[in-house]
């Protein structure tokens, strides 16, 4: 009798354990990065840009649709910013401050999305145009 209740017993956890298995969610950490440049556009798009002059272009980076309890590693490349705002592990958003200089650039935003252990990455670019000095007046170059 107690060889027959330890083999039921083991038979209703394996079906207990496998039901579980089943019905459990995978969790995918989710996100996405987009951005805008200024002065431009004022929407959010996951590629952004501009077609105005300016002497300093404020380029904003943001992470839509994470999960809360989300951190973020921000990794922006392409130009050296002369100051920034946000980009830290608990902020969805990141914006730099780039000096016009005499050629085209291209930032790019690569986010790390963390959450319970699991890890994603969103990624945005941004389009700047190479700006000139005319008279005092920033133009495009």
């Amino acid at each position: 009798m107690r060889a027959r209740l330890a083999a039921l017993t083991v038979a209703l956890l394996t079906a207990v354990a496998g039901s579980l298995a089943l019905t459990s969610p995978a969790y995918a950490v989710t996100g996405s990065a987009a951005c805008r440049v200024q002065p431009g556009p004022s929407g959010y798009t996951s590629s952004c840009g501009t077609s105005t002059a300016a002497f300093t272009y404020v380029v904003s980076f943001q992470v839509t649709g994470a999960a809360p309890g989300t951190t973020f590693s921000w990794s922006v490349s392409g130009a050296t910013a002369s100051n920034s705002y946000g980009c830290g592990s608990t902020d969805p958003f990141c914006t730099k401050y780039i000096p016009a200089v005499q050629g085209d650039r291209v930032l790019s935003a690569t986010v790390g999305l963390s959450l319970s252990g699991q890890t994603s990455y969103a990624y945005s670019d941004a389009f700047i145009p190479a700006t000139c000095s005319l008279g005092g007046w920033p133009v495009l170059c």
